[in-house]
């Protein structure tokens, strides 16, 4: 709904406390079915960054963002992560680049 009502698009980020935790949702793709933007990437990963640090969240954990559905090669957005936080050493991203069912 927000999509469709232009509340949500590329680069946005959209968070939900639940009380225990915030979830974030980061604008990185136009659909589902097209392709990720690194700079939509970029761009939402420092809202998200902005609104931790002013809310006093230090941890945050993230899957591989962009690089399954959205397609990207997922060296270049890792390097788009680690740019984009190097300005908040405040903040733990914790990435889960793999996952092995135990």
């Amino acid at each position: 709904k927000r999509c469709k009502d232009g509340d949500f698009s590329l680069g946005d980020v959209f968070s939900y406390d639940y009380g225990e935790g915030t979830v974030f949702n980061l604008g990185t793709q136009k659909t589902w079915k097209t392709k990720a933007e690194l700079k939509s990437i970029e761009d939402s990963l420092l809202k998200m960054l902005v609104y931790a640090r002013q809310n006093g969240i230090e941890k945050i954990a993230l899957p591989k963002i962009g690089a399954g559905l959205g397609g990207l090669v997922w060296d270049d957005v890792k390097a788009t992560i680690n740019r984009v936080a190097n300005d908040y050493d405040d903040i733990d991203l914790i990435v889960v680049e793999n996952y092995r069912n135990i």
